[in-house]
């Protein structure tokens, strides 16, 4: 009998990467995706830029996203994030549909396989707004039906 694992701290975990991200345009967010893998007894994460719909103007419709910095190396320095491995890999067509920075340890004890995407996630909706209109980001409002 396979037990669940205690629920991941995703909230931490946002606020955590949100202490070391820098967007470069307006924006307010990051995708986030947090899954369990049983197979391998760890929390499999994937951080990426969000993408962005433009509202108002010659561009509406578009989808954008803001270029970022992280500082890997604050990262790195922070006690809630133990690191056992790190690697990167580049866009493949037969591996890595993603550009990243992976790791491979504990976020606040739990092991997981992090990874920082230097893209957004392909075919993924948009997350935010940026109304020209009005000059402002804003979330996007989803219906739970």
């Amino acid at each position: 009998m396979t037990t669940s694992p205690e629920p991941f701290p995703e909230a931490d975990l946002r606020r955590f990467i949100q202490r070391h991200w820098c967007h470069h345009a307006p924006c307010n967010s990051f995708s986030v995706e947090v899954t369990y893998r049983p197979d391998r007894a760890d929390w499999n994460i994937l951080i990426a830029p969000a993408f962005q719909e433009v509202v108002g103007g010659s561009e509406d419709g578009k989808l954008i996203w803001a270029g970022f910095d992280l500082d890997i190396w604050s990262l790195l320095d922070e006690p809630e994030f133990e690191v056992d491995a790190m690697g990167m890999a580049s866009y493949c067509v037969q591996c890595s549909p993603l550009p990243f920075v992976g790791f491979k340890g504990r976020f606040k004890g739990k092991p997981c396989f992090l990874r920082i995407s230097l893209e957004p996630i392909p075919d993924s909706q948009a997350l935010e707004l940026v109304d020209t209109v009005r000059n402002q980001v804003r979330s996007v409002e989803r219906s739970h039906d």
